[in-house]
């Protein structure tokens, strides 16, 4: 059980209020790839001390693990919606926004 990269950019920007659009430029600038969420991670642990493992504890709460455990495919939670593919979080949805298939 996991939580993927682009769940815990999601989860910084939807849940966390995170505007990245600095970030992302910042990078940018630097001629670094600014798209992928994983190379964005790592510049945030860098630059400014954020730990992807720490959110990624966040996220898998006991009632979290407990029901990707269980498996089912969306967890709803009061500040987002967590979608889970093969038992790992793989997008975070603010609770206004619509689950499509």
């Amino acid at each position: 059980m996991k939580v993927t990269a682009h769940a815990t950019i999601r989860w910084l920007e939807r849940v966390k209020g995170m505007d990245l659009s600095e970030v992302k430029s910042e990078m940018r600038e630097q001629g670094r790839d600014w798209k992928a969420p994983g190379v964005i991670l790592r510049h945030l642990w860098k630059t400014r001390e954020i730990d992807g493992d720490d959110i990624r504890a966040e996220i898998l709460s006991p009632f979290v693990t407990a029901a990707i455990q269980a498996g089912v495919s969306k967890i709803r939670l009061a500040t987002a919606t967590l979608i889970i593919r093969d038992k790992n979080v793989v997008s975070v949805l603010r609770p206004d926004m619509k689950i499509s298939r």
